[in-house]
């Protein structure tokens, strides 16, 4: 996989599965507050990991 490869797919999972809204995170049911953001960047890395590893199996 080289860079233009990632970067096309990072677009794309944000584009399809992944949208931020700073009023409202729809899963939580609730306004976000910074605890969540700092929540978001924690668990963003294992989203990636899994994400690309599926797709490379494709």
């Amino acid at each position: 996989m080289n860079n233009n490869t990632s970067i096309k797919q990072i677009k794309h999972f944000f584009k399809e599965t992944f949208q931020f809204n700073a009023n409202w995170i729809a899963g939580l049911n609730k306004a976000p507050f910074g605890k969540d953001w700092m929540l978001l960047g924690e668990q963003l890395c294992e989203v990636f990991y899994i994400y690309f590893s599926e797709n490379e199996k494709k």
